[in-house]
């Protein structure tokens, strides 16, 4: 009985194995090769030539939007930060999305600038920067 269970348990190991290796072979078959992209320095990247067009930006020009939410020069849900670090300066970047943005309260309130604020209170100084989008 013991022979039986073994000899079906390796016949459905090697059937399991050749499917796969049969589905694998066949997507490789089939796929497109794409030719690696080339990007240029980072230092220099100019993102809407890259994206192509595609380039999202957070400040719309539309009168009111999004209603209570106040973007700062570079299009951020925060306060203007200076460009240069301070010296003895930590910096934060707080990625996220509606959440983060603290969407449907004032500017204020959002996470980031409570965690600003409190960090503020205990010690040396830290720029927390407020980097997130709807959705």
């Amino acid at each position: 009985m013991n022979r039986r269970i073994a000899g079906n348990l390796a016949l459905s190991a090697g059937v399991t194995a050749l499917g796969v290796g049969l589905a694998e072979g066949w997507a490789r078959w089939t796929a497109t090769p794409r030719p690696p992209r080339a990007l240029a320095d980072t230092r220099g990247l100019d993102w809407e030539a890259e994206w192509q067009g595609d380039f999202f930006l957070v400040k719309s020009t539309s009168v009111g939007w999004p209603s209570g939410q106040q973007f700062n020069r570079d299009g951020l849900p925060d306060r203007r930060h200076p460009r240069e670090k301070l010296p003895g300066t930590h910096r934060v970047v707080c990625l996220g999305d509606s959440v983060t943005l603290g969407y449907g309260f004032p500017r204020e309130q959002a996470w980031p600038q409570v965690l600003e604020r409190t960090l503020a209170t205990r010690g040396p100084a830290v720029e927390v920067f407020n980097v997130a989008l709807m959705g």
